[in-house]
């Protein structure tokens, strides 16, 4: 049971954080190369301010080669995932908008 936590984090991971490492698929693979870079940047960038220090993490394998714990790495993963999530659909709706006004 103490370990089950730490086991679950470790294969979420390596869904998301090692997915395409033999190549399988190159559509898959540049998208995964897309997203680790957006992660790094803001991880870089933002990360590095008060408040959002806490909601721009690195990249999961980042924080798997540094060994950290693999559960605080995947809840980091998650909450950037979420917030990335929610800037991204908070986008689309104000790009929506602005093309509605454009069409009346």
């Amino acid at each position: 049971r103490g370990r089950a936590p730490a086991a679950e984090a470790l294969a979420r991971i390596m869904q998301v954080g090692f997915p395409y490492q033999y190549d399988q698929s190159v559509l898959a693979s540049r998208q995964f190369l897309a997203g680790f870079a957006l992660r790094l940047l803001l991880s870089r960038t933002l990360g590095r301010l008060p408040l959002a220090g806490r909601l721009f993490a690195p990249p999961v394998a980042i924080g798997v080669l540094d060994a950290e714990p693999y559960i605080d790495v995947w809840r980091r993963a998650t909450r950037t995932t979420r917030v990335v999530q929610t800037a991204a659909a908070m986008l689309v709706i104000v790009v929506a908008r602005r093309l509605a006004r454009l069409v009346m």
